[in-house]
């Protein structure tokens, strides 16, 4: 497909100079030779798919590409794979590896560029600052010698939400959800610094964990996919490129056809969802980016946005201006694609004799065209078309049409959430996200969390916290739950790791418990004591002793003590309420009555 790479003559000039010293250095005899399409895939395991045997017979992600191509794109494209196992951007930036080598040949249409999976995250020393530089060097060298080439970020996925990474060795505060939104910003802010654009598998990835755990994606490792998650990266990439709708494409040997057919629904829904307004472009949000056209097809973004078309990708602009006739006097008419999903921007067509005055025909509103200029909705596939019409015969006078598009900023950039006076996060690998809610006009916490258990030596919960120093207090009323069996309470940790030191007073099963772990790792200690509603819980730190205490009560005022226990943590720690939803769903406990120093 046609691609502009906008480059000054002087900036190019010393991109090929750069390129001159990589052939020089490589040894490579640089041509150009390529089929139209010929796509150069460069990573790692994750583009390999060889820790899987059956992704590997099938060529990996790109052999998945090709097969995709042949079947419903271009047909003779040629494909081919500079990927080595654990290789970063920084290895494949050497002279004689694959991957340059490849490059100098020349002659690409399209370069697909993964780079480690925790690189630019807190699961690895590969900085930001690292990955942003060599992912610029990488487009130099690409540039130098496929100047019309189209670079594509391969954006990589998080470790299973369960995986050791979240609680062993490397901390990744918040689990996969967090590691995963630290993936996404490093490769949206390099898509933004290159003018590219990015194939969000990661985020196809996530939402396949997220809600359709029926699917099993990954590898035993809970790190790399298995064939079917490959199949997901590789339907992700192939929709992103092609701009086409992946589903209804036939299924490949290992893969069954309703498995096909629910990741090709997943990576179609993703790659439209990520070209979505302002978050869901990838580009983020910035003042004035409404207006902005980084691809320079003159078409805004919030314009690309209404209309289902990429920003990051340059297209003919779809809107038609037409004269029809019909009994006997002419009419203006326009037509215009719309996205029914981009239901947080309003388009207004209207109409002015004078430039000064203007008479609204209709508008697409909540994802809906609407108003008495509406003639026709058309649907090809996926694709949506309005045809408006002014209601006004030329002959009765001159007038001009125009289409506008307002930003509906309460819908897209919702308010946050109020947390009150805490910070909200997730601890361990929680299935589902969870959201802590403050309700001032009742003075209300309500948390919601999953996680299968706060137990032995690592927890999953959610948890609302605050920083304390020293000696202090948290008291609250637990007045509901929505389910028995949760745990939920209130707790001082020493950090966010799932394996902290901790403390806590909490309910569970009809039970009033005291949950401590004294060390890094060690088991958790119980002591739990049956107590009807309704329940009050009081943890109490001394931390000139270290010693914590939990206490139990019924009415506020008269308390019991279930326990102490010595727990050695620094002078600063996080104090809070949480929630262990002792599920992969979301349960709910709501609080009243907090009390802290």
């Amino acid at each position: 497909m046609p691609f502009t790479q906008t480059s000054t003559t002087g900036s190019r000039t010393i991109l090929s100079l750069t390129a001159l010293a990589w052939c020089l250095a490589s040894g490579t005899l640089c041509s150009s030779a390529k089929a139209a399409d010929s796509l150069l895939f460069i990573g790692n395991s994750f583009t390999l798919g060889n820790y899987d045997p059956d992704a590997s017979a099938l060529g990996g992600v790109p052999g998945m590409v090709q097969f995709m191509i042949q079947n419903d794109g271009p047909g003779n494209a040629e494909v081919q794979t500079a990927a080595t196992s654990s290789y970063s951007w920084q290895d494949h930036l050497l002279p004689n590896s694959k991957a340059s080598i490849e490059l100098t040949k020349g002659g690409w249409s399209h370069v697909i560029l993964q780079n480690l999976s925790g690189a630019a995250t807190e699961a690895s020393d590969y900085s930001l600052e690292d990955f942003l530089a060599d992912g610029r060097a990488l487009r130099d060298l690409a540039y130098a010698f496929s100047p019309e080439a189209q670079l594509v970020l391969y954006e990589p996925w998080a470790r299973y939400p369960t995986h050791l990474i979240y609680n062993e060795g490397v901390f990744v505060p918040g689990g996969a959800r967090e590691m995963q939104r630290q993936i996404r910003e490093a490769y949206a802010q390099l898509a933004r610094d290159l003018g590219v654009i990015v194939a969000p598998v990661g985020d196809a990835v996530e939402h396949c964990v997220r809600n359709h755990p029926e699917l099993s994606i990954y590898g035993a490792d809970k790190y790399h996919l298995n064939i079917l998650g490959s199949y997901l990266a590789a339907s992700v990439i192939y929709a992103t490129i092609y701009e086409t709708d992946p589903r209804g494409l036939p299924t490949m040997s290992g893969i069954s056809a309703n498995d096909a057919a629910s990741v090709q629904e997943i990576a179609w829904e993703t790659v439209k969802g990520f070209w979505g307004w302002s978050r869901k472009t990838g580009l983020g949000y910035r003042p004035g980016l409404h207006i902005a056209d980084p691809d320079q097809d003159r078409l805004n973004n919030l314009e690309e946005y209404a209309m289902g078309t990429n920003p990051l990708l340059r297209n003919t602009p779809p809107i038609r201006y037409e004269i029809s006739k019909e009994d006997g006097h002419t009419y203006q008419t326009v037509s215009t694609p719309w996205e029914p999903k981009s239901t947080d921007v309003t388009v207004r067509v209207r109409r002015s004799s004078n430039l000064i005055d203007w008479i609204e025909l209709g508008a697409i509103q909540g994802g809906t065209p609407q108003g008495s200029g509406l003639v026709e909705q058309i649907v090809y596939g996926t694709e949506h078309e309005a045809v408006f019409r002014d209601t006004q015969a030329l002959e009765s006078g001159t007038s001009i049409l125009v289409i506008d598009y307002e930003e509906n900023l309460a819908d897209e950039f919702p308010p946050p959430v109020d947390s009150g006076i805490f910070q909200a996060h997730d601890i361990g690998g929680c299935a589902v996200e969870g959201i802590t809610t403050y309700h001032p006009e009742t003075d209300t916490y309500v948390l919601q969390g999953s996680g299968t258990n706060m137990f032995y030596a690592t927890d999953l919960l959610h948890y609302a916290h605050t920083t304390m120093t020293g000696d202090g207090t948290i008291t609250a009323r637990i007045t509901s739950t929505s389910s028995p069996t949760l745990k939920a309470g209130v707790m001082m940790r020493e950090n966010l790791r799932s394996d902290s030191p901790h403390a806590a007073c909490l309910l569970t099963n009809g039970s009033i418990a005291f949950h401590r772990r004294p060390e890094l790792g060690a088991n958790t200690k119980n002591t739990q004591t049956k107590v009807s509603a309704p329940w009050w819980v009081r943890l109490t730190r001394d931390s000139a002793t270290h010693t914590f205490t939990a206490e139990r009560s019924q009415d506020g005022v008269h308390w019991t003590v279930l326990n102490t226990e010595v727990v050695v943590m620094p002078d600063e720690i996080e104090v809070g309420l949480f929630v262990c939803g002792q599920s992969d769903q979301l349960q709910t406990t709501e609080f009243k009555e907090l009390q802290m120093p």
